[in-house]
């Protein structure tokens, strides 16, 4: 199911700096979901994420260079968790096929 970036598509990496160390998948404000890959659920109000170039429905490619090719949400989750301070995603955005946008 998972696929590089292929024609129009574009990857973007995303690199935070967690403000503590210890915080957890939930305190981060980012939701996953399998749909039909590993992509951006929501991003809430207030999230270290929500002034990134994040958006919901981007394919997760990889969180710090871990291949997120069959990974889950709640494998995702403990990643997220268990990196001390800096977090680096690597996202696919999909062209639109009607619009031609990637928004």
């Amino acid at each position: 199911m998972f696929s590089y970036p292929q024609g129009q598509d574009i990857a973007i990496n995303v690199t935070v700096i967690k403000p503590r160390p210890n915080m957890s998948y939930d305190d981060l404000g980012l939701v996953v979901w399998n749909w039909p890959y590993l992509c951006v659920k929501k991003i809430k109000k207030g999230s270290i994420f929500q002034h990134t170039a994040i958006q919901e429905m981007d394919q997760i490619a990889a969180i710090n260079d871990i291949d997120c090719n069959k990974m889950r949400e709640r494998a995702f989750a403990r990643c997220a968790s268990e990196l001390p301070a800096e977090i680096t995603i690597t996202l696919i955005r999909r062209k639109h096929r009607y619009t031609g946008s990637y928004t």
